[in-house]
């Protein structure tokens, strides 16, 4: 996923994905991979308000979410020395 660099709209929520276990772990109880769930962080980006409202309407009914207006900056470094 590639953020956006001029100023947009997005979503912020959590999406779980639930891992099997292994026959081995059904069978035989403390050996294999038991089953599991794995929870992400993601971030999705919108080009417009329009697209925004959209996916609220369709997808986001049923889900926690935080919507964000996201201006990315530019960070400038610079570097001195001194010599005493």
């Amino acid at each position: 996923m590639k953020i956006p660099d001029e100023e947009h709209f997005a979503v912020v929520y959590e999406h779980s994905v639930f891992i099997p276990g292994d026959e081995r772990s059904r069978t035989h109880p403390g050996h294999g991979y038991p089953d599991s769930t794995e929870t992400y962080t993601v971030y999705k980006p919108f080009a417009s308000q329009a697209e925004l409202e959209r996916w609220i309407s369709l997808s986001g009914r049923n889900q926690h979410y935080t919507v964000l207006k996201s201006k990315p900056l530019t960070v400038k470094q610079t570097v001195s020395f001194s010599f005493g």
